[in-house]
């Protein structure tokens, strides 16, 4: 399974207009593909959204731009009046991958309800497949596990590896004692669900 990590900056006077559009059409978008996530970012960014999409692999993916594209409803309207909404756009192919010891988190009712992430981006060292580990200043362990963990393919630096963490206070805590995950992370966002999200059937939201 492959997934596209996307990054949309909006132009801010548009930002308000992306929203309403997005709430009303965007998901004409899940006719064709699955959307893991849709979030917008709360700090590490402005005026910023952020999505995940899976595919079963490249071949999928082509099929499902190239219907996109023959789409006259999505065409008409959400992407066409989009477009000049749009600041900047990013899009990196990722693959998920299991921690060393095979685990995963799974978010609690409340986080879920909560709708707050963190998603890092740093060396794959800082996830204990170099040898590091996410451990706090006086060698604990954090209790908050990463909900997925994507190795970057193609679009991102080297040995890259993308990390969703459940976002509460318990999270931000741990990290801000953790010496190593603050020496090596290169970026980290503070994600909401985006408003469509739950209508759009995210994973995540």
């Amino acid at each position: 399974m492959l997934y596209e990590l996307r990054v949309y900056k909006i132009k801010p006077k548009y930002f308000p207009a992306f929203v309403k559009l997005s709430n009303d059409h965007l998901w004409r978008r899940t006719v064709h593909s699955r959307a893991v996530g849709y979030w917008v970012t709360e700090m590490g960014g402005v005026n910023e959204v952020v999505h995940l999409w899976e595919y079963q692999n490249l071949e999928q993916r082509k099929g499902i731009r190239e219907a996109l594209a023959q789409d006259a409803e999505w065409m008409k309207l959400y992407l066409d009046p989009a477009r000049q909404y749009f600041d900047e756009q990013q899009n990196l192919l990722v693959k998920k991958v299991l921690l060393p010891n095979n685990t995963l988190g799974q978010a609690t009712t409340a986080q879920l309800e909560n709708g707050a992430y963190l998603l890092t981006e740093g060396p794959a060292s800082v996830y204990g497949f170099g040898g590091a580990s996410l451990v706090d200043k006086e060698g604990t362990a954090s209790k908050v596990q990463p909900l997925a963990v994507f190795s970057g393919l193609i679009g991102a630096p080297s040995e890259s590896v993308y990390t969703l963490f459940p976002c509460d206070q318990n999270l931000l805590r741990d990290f801000g004692h953790n010496v190593t995950f603050n020496k090596v992370v290169r970026s980290s966002r503070l994600l909401l669900n985006a408003p469509w999200a739950q209508r759009i059937g995210c994973t995540w939201r």
